[in-house]
């Protein structure tokens, strides 16, 4: 992307864009990085797919043009972190507190089902290194909840390699972050789902 406008933009950080065409919009995580001639918005490999996917649906679906535009602030959101590891729930937790955000926290699978069937919430963030039940499987019965119980799901891998990511893509969660991550593109991706999730409850609700 063009060299940014904002001199309040620095090198290395995260932040969040939207993309609007036709009514229509999506928001991805992006990177500012310096290029010599700027800083520059930056997407990650998958999230250009993203931004490509949205794209084509914009180019073949006239019906685009009859929905209502994008929220125009991101929902805070109920956030649950699963996580058997304290570590993580805690530094999960924590960058979420200090960017405006309260969650919840479970350590295990069948505490998370458990929690999930008492109350709503609008995202999970998931580590795969669960003790009591793999990824797959908890994705398999968060599937079972009626929709409007289900949230958005943001997975922590544990590792970079193919392997890791493809457990995650498997698992068919919304997004992931590998371990370790920085913790602005944590909250740019919560940002980006809980945005999206809204947005899909708008439609929804129009429809």
């Amino acid at each position: 992307m063009g060299p940014c406008e904002t001199p309040d933009i620095h090198d290395g950080e995260w932040l969040t864009v939207d993309v609007c065409v036709a009514g229509d919009a999506v928001t991805l995580p992006a990177r500012a990085c310096e290029m010599g001639d700027g800083v520059r918005l930056t997407l990650s490999e998958r999230d250009w797919e993203r931004l490509n996917e949205f794209a084509r649906r914009c180019t073949c679906d006239s019906r685009l043009r009859e929905r209502p535009s994008g929220v125009p602030h991101p929902p805070r959101g109920k956030i649950l972190i699963v996580s058997a590891e304290r570590a993580v729930r805690e530094v999960v937790a924590a960058t979420l507190g200090c960017a405006g955000f309260a969650a919840a926290v479970t350590t295990s699978a069948e505490e998370a089902v458990c929690t999930l069937q008492r109350q709503v919430f609008d995202l999970l963030i998931l580590d795969t290194q669960l003790p009591d039940a793999p990824s797959v499987a908890l994705m398999q019965r968060l599937a079972l909840l009626p929709a409007t119980r289900r949230p958005g799901t943001l997975m922590l891998a544990s590792g970079p390699s193919k392997a890791d990511t493809r457990e995650v893509q498997q698992a068919g969660a919304d997004d992931f972050l590998v371990a370790p991550f920085r913790r602005q593109e944590l909250v740019a991706r919560v940002l980006s789902l809980l945005q999206s999730i809204a947005r899909d409850r708008q439609l929804s609700g129009a429809a």
